[in-house]
């Protein structure tokens, strides 16, 4: 039987029984941990910017500690190098700002290490002691770890996702979905489809600038705001479910509604409102000037890209070709 539940807002799952029953009982409990996975690797961009968000969102709420697993690049079977690296970039980088321990992140390019430790997670459940595990890419590394786990904890975990792609991705060697995992006893959960509007600034150059221009100045906002021009655009959705579990705050709502309150929120906690002052902040936060565009990509046709950036770039990689161009150093 599968068991699935859309999460509509400020309430999440906790215990699911056989009849799909969920008690809500609100985001996290006393005791209760946190494991994410993610792709980034291949398709979409957004994982660049997306684990970004989600460390920072666990620091900025208070809940860092609770972080018992991050597993990044899990698109099995394709890769792109180029956006590989950039996702190991984010992942090395966070550990080092964030002072995250050793054996917490996983890069699943590199081996089976990744869903054995989330097996090991699941295992260390209890009765006081959930594990939400946040599905952010292929559910193939999240099937592997809980078919290898004690079933017997099943109950004790819950499998969450925000987007149908994510949970019926199954090309390449991604042979396993949402479904799958559900069919194995597993509870999982769905936050509504409108959830992401916190995390979804836009999709242009004018809306990374806006962002930017909303966050204040200190290390752990510029180092987001950094990742974010990586991607090549404010699209962090994979994010909403972290924020929603931390901010225990309805994230639903007309476009941009949102992006007012996560500012000031993060602006609060993550900088203690220092630097307030909103500037049009690329070269004061000393982003790099992108000089070329990744290599081994799909050929476009060329659609929306600024003049002489036409080339190989993905379709999903648009803003970052327009960044490109846009991000050049200005005329003396």
């Amino acid at each position: 039987m599968k068991h699935t539940v859309v999460l509509t807002g400020l309430v999440c799952l906790a215990v699911l029984s056989s009849t799909t029953h969920a008690e809500m009982i609100g985001p996290l409990g006393p005791n209760d941990k946190v494991a994410m996975e993610n792709d980034g690797n291949y398709h979409d961009r957004d994982d660049i910017c997306a684990l970004a968000a989600q460390i920072l969102f666990m620091d900025a709420w208070g809940f860092l500690d609770r972080l018992v697993h991050v597993g990044h690049s899990n698109h099995m079977g394709r890769t792109d190098d180029e956006m590989h690296q950039e996702m190991q970039k984010t992942a090395s980088e966070a550990k080092e700002l964030f002072g995250i321990a050793d054996g917490i992140i996983y890069d699943h390019q590199a081996g089976d290490a990744g869903w054995k430790n989330l097996r090991d997670r699941i295992n260390e459940t209890s009765a006081s002691s959930h594990l939400w595990i946040l599905g952010g890419g292929p559910f193939e590394q999240i099937y592997k770890a809980c078919a290898a786990a004690d079933e017997n904890k099943y109950q004790f975990i819950t499998v969450v996702t925000h987007h149908g792609w994510n949970s019926g991705h199954n090309d390449a060697q991604n042979y396993h979905t949402l479904g799958d995992v559900a069919d194995l006893g597993v509870p999982t959960a769905r936050l509504e489809s409108g959830s992401k509007v916190a995390c979804h600034w836009g999709s242009g150059i004018d809306d990374i600038e806006r962002l930017d221009s909303a966050l204040n100045d200190c290390p752990k906002l510029n180092w987001f705001v950094s990742r974010v021009y990586a991607k090549g655009s404010p699209d962090f959705t994979d994010a909403s479910m972290t924020l929603e579990l931390v901010s225990e705050t309805l994230m639903t709502g007309e476009k941009r509604s949102m992006e007012p309150w996560l500012a000031e929120e993060l602006n609060a906690r993550s900088c203690g409102n220092v630097g307030i002052k909103p500037r049009n902040s690329r070269q004061a936060r000393g982003i790099k000037h992108q000089t070329s565009i990744p290599t081994g990509l799909f050929q476009l046709d060329g659609r929306h890209l600024a003049p002489g950036m036409q080339g190989r770039v993905k379709s999903s990689d648009v803003n970052r070709a327009l960044l490109l161009d846009y991000a050049k150093p200005p005329k003396q």
